[in-house]
């Protein structure tokens, strides 16, 4: 099981934000990777529960985009793929959580 924890859906982002996930499984978590727009956002984050990435959006383009999380278990199988993703924008405007 893995949650985005931030940003919330729907939140306006800007400058330098924290991403945060958080995940489990019986085996244990090694690392979660961030994806942004089906891509990976900088490589997978192993500090442990919550994990956190430090993303500049100033390097992303204005608009909508689509944030996912992969976490990757003990084993280094990928538990969960693109859950419940977050939409956000990257600009100074809030958009309706969708």
């Amino acid at each position: 099981m893995i949650s985005i924890g931030s940003p919330t859906s729907g939140q306006a982002l800007t400058k330098t934000v924290t991403l945060s996930a958080t995940a489990s499984s019986s085996i244990g978590i090694s690392a979660v990777q961030f994806e942004l727009d089906g891509y990976p956002l900088g490589a997978p984050v192993t500090s442990g529960a919550p994990f956190n990435f430090q993303w500049n959006t100033t390097s992303t383009s204005n608009g909508t985009h689509q944030l996912n999380a992969i976490a990757i278990d003990s084993s280094n199988h990928a538990i969960t793929r693109r859950p419940s993703p977050s939409r956000f924008r990257t600009s100074g405007r809030w958009l309706l959580p969708v």
